[in-house]
């Protein structure tokens, strides 16, 4: 086992999760729509790992920019679709800490996807 697969699977994700959220309301704006949603998104455009794992195929990992993270899910771009439904586990940056998450949206735009993920945690933010 390498030390950041070790790393992830020892780091509580909603810890994780709320780090990701902290290093991005650093720089990214609020979003205008937050009184709408569960959870207030912020913009923030990092690189992001996307290793999926559909049903009888094998492993694949997007290399994909962020758009807003929240304490609910990542909003990510990408150059092909991710199935809805589809089960995920997201990585930031040097990918040391992972989140698992669910494709929970794919919308087709110019230029490639946009893709909303909703983590998954035994604890759900509030």
């Amino acid at each position: 086992m390498s030390a950041s697969t070790q790393s992830s699977e020892q780091t509580d994700p909603v810890a994780v999760i709320q780090s990701w959220v902290d290093d991005a309301s650093v720089d990214g704006d609020m979003d205008a729509y937050a009184g709408k949603r569960r959870w207030a998104r912020v913009r923030w455009q990092v690189p992001v790992t996307i290793e999926t794992r559909p049903a009888g195929t094998q492993q694949k990992c997007h290399y994909v920019t962020s758009r807003d993270v929240s304490a609910g899910g990542f909003g990510v771009w990408c150059n092909q679709p991710i199935e809805p439904g589809t089960k995920v586990r997201l990585s930031v940056h040097d990918g040391s800490e992972s989140v698992d998450a669910q494709v929970k949206q794919c919308t087709e735009t110019v230029g490639g996807f946009i893709i909303g993920v909703e983590f998954q945690t035994q604890d759900k933010p509030c």
